[in-house]
């Protein structure tokens, strides 16, 4: 049974009051010479109203400074061994992920700024935030560092207090204050070892906005959320402790909808199996014991390695998430290991693929491509895609296809039962209208090995269509098509992306072809439309594909004809929180009934502007339910903006708080209340 607890107060402050007047910390003109306030304020636990001390609290409107930048770097780098290019992979991701510009242009914006700095302006303090919040996806992804650790926090704090223009720390009170303070806008921002903001784009930080006058004090709190404790006991099969164990907590995250376990937290057991994870932000965890050789590829789980899921499966599908709540205590979350059965999966790839284009040997001569070998690469998936998988880190095998056989062998084992999509990946440069080609096929691993398994791997085939607007041609428009991957293959990015990069023009007379589409299940993908304009329905034949999608096999598709029209609804309202504040930046997401959820083309999404005020239009007339989340991403591993709510897992935790709603071709008006995000 899991035993649930709260504590009055996770640290203790020892010691007399901390001084809590800050004053600027740049040289300071005359005082006559400008228009000066204060700004007093409170730090609080969110849940309860008590004080948070020793929290150190800083101001924006500083500059970024280079040495704090390169600080930065060094401090992660000497603290969780990552390389020291971390904190320009932040500033780089953070131009690339705003839409500033392409990713060479911003390798050469991060260099600069790693040099010079930033000076203070409006915008400084949104760009440090995204620098921070970048920074700790890629460090997460390519080394699979949790951004809630101890060091991160430290880290973070230090490069707030050097860029600060004010900074200080609170007394036992929670209290704090800073004085001749010019007038404006600023953001106070708190930082706390255990703790983690409200809406903040950075987790570890808790904002409030602030509007300082000449003369006056103004007042603010500022509520943070304590970590949580989860807790539990690990026994063998036997019903021993296991001691010395790594047990992880891992979030599920978020990717354009697609659900991975990616690593939060994790400690070892004592010698009674006992264990404790610490500082967790309120959420949901899915607990597993992991082997000591556990490894992170980019940023994800390998599955293989872990042992046992709670509360007793080797199975990630039949995991329990454990959900907890700021500042809890959650205690009996035990355990038993049960050692999997190795499965030995074996078969075949063969392929229809032209034989290579020939290389030249070492004199130059051309070798007869019937001599050569392809290599493919062997990709395990869950079949379900709604199922957390680790992304991209699922290569089981790399083997040798004969070009003069067109085919080749191959064994793994597998130490995780489950339904699965197995895929086979070869490179094909010089050949055709995509870089490699795809095979793929199902398996049920439970008790029995599997054989025989045969995989084809055929050319990529083209895919042509017409579209058509309010019954006729579009004339000239700025319509583009292609097509998005609707099945486990979309948790491969060499799969998807290949496709879906390949996004092509709708001709005047509403023609298009697609290159090269991969054998799998698509749905199809519209951009470029004019704000009235809504997909009514996709064709292929006499049938709707619009809701079902296509499936593609190794022969030559059928037309597609994509319907458009412009008698579309709209959706406009105010978003704002249980006090009946406006929620600048809030998301908003338009969700289409049960029955159609696996109809992307139907979702529409907005972000509230500066007074919650937000507006959707070219909306499909018919039936939804409409959403709206804080637009900071407040979990890194399951924020809605990345897209969680196209998972129904990820959705239904947050359905009954959702709004129904009808849309005809007229405005629709729906204020909402911001959900929080667990």
């Amino acid at each position: 049974m899991i035993r649930s607890s709260f504590s009055r107060s996770l640290f203790l402050v020892a010691g007399v009051a901390l001084s809590v007047i800050a004053t600027s910390v740049f040289t300071a003109q005359p005082a006559q010479t400008r228009a000066l306030g204060i700004i007093e304020g409170i730090v609080t636990q969110a849940d309860n109203g008590v004080p948070v001390a020793n929290a150190q609290v800083t101001l924006s409107g500083g500059p970024i400074k280079s040495q704090s930048l390169n600080k930065l770097s060094e401090q992660l780098s000497e603290s969780t061994y990552m390389p020291d290019n971390v904190t320009m992979a932040g500033i780089r991701g953070q131009y690339v992920n705003s839409g500033a510009m392409a990713q060479p242009a911003a390798q050469q914006a991060a260099i600069k700024v790693m040099s010079e700095g930033l000076p203070a302006g409006p915008q400084t303090a949104t760009m440090e935030d995204g620098i921070l919040q970048n920074m700790m996806r890629y460090a997460n992804v390519n080394f699979g560092t949790s951004p809630y650790n101890s060091e991160f926090v430290s880290a973070i704090s230090a490069f707030r207090a050097a860029n600060a223009q004010f900074k200080v720390i609170t007394d036992r009170s929670g209290r704090f204050q800073f004085r001749d303070v010019p007038e404006g806008q600023y953001t106070v921002r708190v930082e706390r070892d255990g703790y983690y903001g409200r809406g903040s784009a950075v987790p570890q930080t808790g904002t409030a906005s602030v509007t300082v006058s000449s003369r006056q004090a103004a007042n603010v709190n500022v509520p943070m959320v304590r970590g949580a404790t989860i807790s539990g006991r690990l026994r063998d099969i036997d019903g021993l402790p296991m001691a010395n164990v790594t047990v992880q907590a891992f979030a599920v995250a978020y990717s354009n909808g697609l659900p991975a376990l990616r690593a939060a937290a994790s400690n070892k057991t004592n010698d009674r199996g006992e264990y404790s994870i610490f500082w967790l932000p309120p959420g949901e965890y899915i607990i597993a014991m992991v082997r000591d050789s556990t490894t992170v590829v980019g940023g994800y789980l390998l599955q293989q390695i872990v042992g046992t899921f709670y509360p007793g499966t080797p199975v990630v599908t039949e995991a329990v998430p454990v959900t907890v709540r700021g500042g809890q205590n959650l205690d009996g979350v035990d355990f038993t290991h049960r050692v999997s059965k190795t499965i030995r999966v074996s078969g075949k790839v063969v392929t229809t693929l032209p034989p290579p284009v020939p290389n030249p040997n070492a004199q130059g001569a051309a070798v007869n491509p019937n001599n050569q070998a392809r290599q493919a690469f062997l990709m395990l998936m869950q079949r379900d895609p709604a199922a957390p998988d680790d992304i991209g880190a699922r290569q089981v095998a790399n083997i040798r296809v004969d070009v003069a056989k067109a085919s080749g062998d191959f064994e793994f084992e597998l130490t995780q039962p489950g339904s699965y999509d197995l895929f086979a990946r070869i490179p094909t440069p010089n050949q055709g209208t995509t870089p490699v080609a795809f095979g793929r096929v199902t398996l049920d691993a439970r008790d029995e090995n599997v054989k025989d398994l045969v995989i084809r791997v055929d050319p990529s085939v083209p895919l042509s269509g017409v579209v058509t607007v309010n019954g006729a041609p579009p004339g000239q428009n700025n319509i583009k098509i292609s097509m998005q991957v609707d099945d486990s293959g979309a948790k491969l990015p060499a799969y998807g992306v290949n496709v879906r990069a390949r996004t092509v023009p709708v001709d005047p007379s509403g023609t298009y072809t697609l290159p090269g589409i991969f054998v799998g299940h698509w749905q199809v993908y519209v951009e470029g439309l004019s704000p009235e304009m809504y997909v009514a329905d996709v064709r292929q034949g006499a049938s709707s594909v619009f809701d079902t999608g296509v499936t593609i096999t190794g022969e030559q598709p059928s037309p597609l004809q994509v319907l458009i029209r412009t008698d579309s609804g709209t959706v406009e309202g105010t978003v704002t929180d249980n006090a009946r504040r406006p929620v600048p930046g809030a998301s908003i997401v338009l969700v289409p009934p049960d029955s159609r959820r696996q109809n992307r083309l139907l979702y529409r999404t907005a972000t509230a502007g500066p007074d919650g005020r937000y507006s959707i239009r070219g909306v499909a007339p018919g039936s939804y339910k409409i959403f709206s989340w804080p637009g900071g991403d407040t979990n890194l591993f399951s924020a809605p903006i990345d897209g969680g709510y196209y998972n129904s897992r990820f959705l239904s935790r947050y359905e009954s708080a959702s709004k129904p709603m009808n849309v005809s071709q007229s405005v629709a008006n729906m204020d909402l209340t911001v959900i929080p995000v667990d």
